[in-house]
């Protein structure tokens, strides 16, 4: 592997080992949300199974939950841009170097990449607050005064409003789409696993352990290295 790269924050492919080392990576991540992702989704399941009455503060922590995994796994199937730490972007590697990797370079299906552009387009969608989401807010609000025209909006008062409880409607709609989702990355997580295969010549396995203690320092200096490369502070790889 290259030790001095021109952009210190890039990781360059400069040989099939680069590319394999940066996949195993990426799936090692991607199965760790999955594995997350799974087991919020079937608490929601559960959830919905076991209340005639869908407290908002109940749900919520479940949505919480269940949107960081989500939000991680947008970003690894759904980032297109350049320099994204991402599947689509393996993808792009492999295809411009299969040549000179020896890379048995296989193309998705028309609805994969239907998959593939539905992820990118949520993730763009779910990881901004643009001014389409502000304009819809708004024309709702609008909506709600022609019904209560005696309530003025906006004034000095920002006035927020709880519902203690939700409809089930809302919540199962809520688990669908989900479910949808879970669909979505199981697809893409079982392709890269394939490409993951053809990069190291042999069927590739996934084993789980479970140790006593977590060794929790570890992982803080990973993400408080990669903030320092990020901001320009490591310079070699």
């Amino acid at each position: 592997m290259n030790t001095q790269n021109k952009d210190p924050k890039v990781f360059e492919f400069l040989t099939k080992e680069d590319l394999i080392m940066y996949t195993s990576l990426i799936l090692e991540l991607a199965i760790r949300h999955m594995d997350r992702y799974n087991r919020y989704i079937k608490e929601l399941e559960k959830f919905i199974v076991e209340n005639d009455k869908f407290r908002y503060t109940d749900y919520k922590e479940i949505e919480d939950k269940l949107n960081t995994p989500q939000n991680h796994l947008l970003n690894l199937f759904g980032d297109n841009s350049k320099n994204a730490a991402s599947y689509l972007r393996i993808r792009r590697i492999m295809k411009e170097k299969k040549e000179k990797f020896n890379i048995d370079y296989i193309e998705h299906d028309q609805d994969t990449r239907e998959i593939h552009n539905h992820l990118y387009k949520t993730r763009n969608y779910e990881h901004h607050v643009t001014d389409s989401k502000i304009m819809e807010w708004g024309l709702y609000r609008k909506r709600q005064l022609v019904a209560m025209p005696y309530i003025n909006w906006p004034t000095e008062e920002i006035k927020i409003n709880y519902s203690e409880y939700l409809e089930k409607e809302s919540v199962v709609h809520n688990y669908e789409a989900a479910k949808q989702m879970q669909d979505y990355f199981k697809k893409l997580l079982q392709l890269m696993k394939k490409d993951y295969s053809l990069l190291i010549g042999k069927s590739m396995k996934v084993s789980r352990v479970t140790h006593a203690v977590s060794n929790t320092n570890d992982l803080f200096q990973i993400s408080e290295n990669g903030q320092s490369r990020h901001l320009g502070k490591r310079k070699k790889m």
